[in-house]
């Protein structure tokens, strides 16, 4: 594991964090924040224009807390997607969960998952990973979530969590926190994807960041960050 902490840059008021330097040179990626609001399709395809870059479909998922994992042929209910079309841009969203974007093969194929406790719980990137070798994964980024040193929950979840991950030092049963990005991370290395090419964002989307959006801070108010990428 790596860690990666890009440098926040604004183009029109709009903050985002570059994410091609860990990427195949065909794929750029990028993470937008902005604490209270939640961008749809439009204002993506806007960005990426702003970025110089042209794209022909925005595809986001209505994400249900589930492992299931999709072909981004349309919008779906699934909180996993993966696409080899070129100029198609794939989004998940967070504001806490862990969100999550693969390069498979060189960057022929790309994918994007959204992991909050109920996807860590089904294991959604155990599940990915049936579905490409992992050892043919080239970059894998886990995203600002929520970490440790804000993620209390109740005895009841650390049982839940102990009876999928057993003794796994990322579950502290005393202190009852969990680090939920952590746990994907130990999924992929167990599964044999190489530990240099996964590279963690080390950031608490509660306590980082001002402009990191956080379900647990401000609850309904909370906007979504948007981790997306594009194959060119």
């Amino acid at each position: 594991m790596r860690f990666f902490t890009p440098e926040k840059k604004i183009v029109d008021e709009t903050k985002y964090y570059d994410l091609s330097p860990i990427l195949p040179e065909n794929i750029k990626g990028f993470f937008l924040t902005g604490r209270f609001l939640r961008r749809n399709k439009e204002e993506i395809v806007q960005f990426y224009s702003k970025m110089g870059i042209d794209v022909k479909e925005v595809v986001i998922p209505k994400q249900i807390h589930s492992s299931l994992i999709y072909d981004a042929f349309k919008d779906i209910e699934c909180d996993g997607l993966y696409t080899k079309e070129e100029k198609k841009v794939i989004c998940v969203s967070s504001a806490d969960c862990v969100p999550i974007m693969i390069s498979i093969d060189k960057g022929k194929c790309i994918a994007v998952i959204h992991s909050g406790y109920k996807g860590t719980l089904l294991k959604i990137a155990d599940k990915f990973c049936d579905l490409f070798p992992p050892d043919s994964f080239d970059s894998v980024y886990l995203g600002p979530s929520i970490r440790s040193c804000c993620y209390q929950v109740d005895s009841q979840r650390i049982i839940d969590f102990k009876n999928v991950f057993g003794d796994s030092p990322f579950i502290d049963k005393e202190k009852k926190v969990i680090d939920l990005p952590l746990l994907n991370y130990s999924i992929f290395k167990e599964r044999g994807v190489k530990e240099d090419t996964i590279f963690l964002d080390g950031r608490c989307s509660l306590c980082g960041d001002e402009d990191f959006s956080s379900f647990r801070k401000d609850k309904e108010k909370a906007g979504r960050m948007t981790l997306s990428i594009v194959k060119l």
